[in-house]
Formats: structure tokens, sequence, C-alpha cells
């Protein structure tokens, strides 16, 4: 989680300048921000660490971004997509997927909604009798007194459940002569997911491009990738 709101030059470098040292500053964890020259800042794993340094990516000061080539870890692809905006870095069948906001979504489909089954609507549940609430209930009120005098020891015999049974009884079946609860087939209510249209639009996913780990990959200021001539950036 980007808690810091690091997304470009001028944010790590506000992050860095915030600290006693002004050159590196951790960001999270064993991520830290470290500069680099005069205009550049990187995000760097184990920066001075016992392990060996893992650079994630770079921010330059004319706004574009370079994610780090030669490490393909999840937790590389998870601060990538945490610390640039709009970016989204995955797996897809074995190969790593870089997706921006500017790549678009493909064509919506539409189908069979999903929640009503095509339908449309849901049949309406009455939940059956309602429930006597009523304390000067005859019912309640003998039960009551049964109570009061097995706890005086007046009698010897009671039931724990006659008198549950006595605060949830009914009187009578419910409006539609049902003693317990069921669905109104012929009282419907309008399907929330298609509006009643019984199909939706569903599989408008992101657009990506495949991105070969071994080169790195550079995207502009504007959130558009900038084409390399080793031709590691393709459209899916």
């Amino acid at each position: 989680m980007n808690k810091l709101q690091i997304y470009d030059y001028a944010s790590a470098e506000k992050h860095i300048n915030a600290g006693r040292n002004k050159t590196y500053r951790a960001v999270q964890g064993h991520l830290y921000a470290v500069r680099r020259g005069t205009d550049t800042i990187e995000l760097v794993f184990n920066y001075k660490g016992n392990w060996r340094e893992i650079p994630v990516l770079t921010y330059h000061s004319n706004g574009n971004i370079t994610l780090s080539a030669g490490y393909p870890y999840q937790s590389c692809r998870r601060i990538m997509s945490q610390y640039v905006k709009g970016l989204v870095v995955s797996i897809k069948k074995g190969q790593t997927i870089v997706s921006l906001d500017t790549d678009g979504t493909t064509p919506i489909k539409t189908q069979k909604c999903r929640t009503c089954r095509g339908i449309g609507s849901f049949a309406k549940l009455c939940g059956g009798p309602i429930y006597c609430h009523d304390d000067n209930c005859e019912i309640l009120i003998s039960t009551s007194d049964l109570l009061r005098q097995w706890e005086q020891g007046l009698i010897t015999e009671f039931s724990y459940s006659d008198y549950y049974s006595a605060r949830a009884h009914t009187h009578g079946p419910c409006e539609h002569g049902m003693k317990v609860s069921h669905f109104q087939y012929n009282d419907r209510y309008e399907c929330g997911t298609c509006q009643g249209k019984g199909r939706a639009n569903y599989g408008n996913k992101r657009k990506g491009r495949v991105w070969d780990y071994n080169y790195p990959f550079t995207i502009s200021k504007d959130g558009y990738p900038i084409e390399k001539e080793n031709g590691c950036v393709l459209n899916i």
C-alpha cells in the first residue's frame, strides 16, 4: 500500500528531503528511495542491506518513469503497480503484462445476466405469519405464570421450550394463507444488476502489453509507453 503517496519524481524527492539523509530514505519495509545523480530517483530493495540490491523503478525529473529490467519477482511487480499511477503489472500465461490507463479496455460483452439468470426479476419472499410481540397476550401470560410457579417450587414440571415457544408464537397464517415462509412468484421485483432487462455487460477488461523484463520499460509523463527499438513492447 502506497501510504506515502509517492508516484513521481517530485513526490519521491519531497520524501527524501523530509529525512535527515538527503541521499536516500526508507519508504516501506526493505524498500528505499535512493537519489541517483541530479535528475533521477530510484526505488530499490535492500539498499545497503545484507542482500543484493534490487532496483524496481526509476523516477526521472522530466516526468518519465522507467521499470527496471532483470527482476521478474512478484514483490517487484507489486511495487511497480503501487508506485506508478494507472499501472498494473501482472502475469498471464507465463508472460509479464504491463497495463496502463491509456491502453483502454476491451469491448463490452453483453451476456445473460448472471444474477437473475436472464429472467430480469426475482420472486418476492413472504416471511410467513408474523410473530406475536404482545406482552398482554393470554398465551404468553399463562406460560409466564407457569414459569413463576415453577421457580417458586409450586409445581415440579415445566419445560423452557414451552416458554420459548410462547415468546415466538403466531396467530394464524400469513395474508397468503401460509404458515411458513414462501415465495410469491406472481409478485416480483426487478433485478438490480440488469435493471430488469435480463442481459448485462460483462468481459470489459484492461488492455495491456507483453513486457520482456530483460529490457527496461519506460512510461512517459503523459502515461504512454515509450516504444523501444528492441521490440519488447507488444500490443495484446
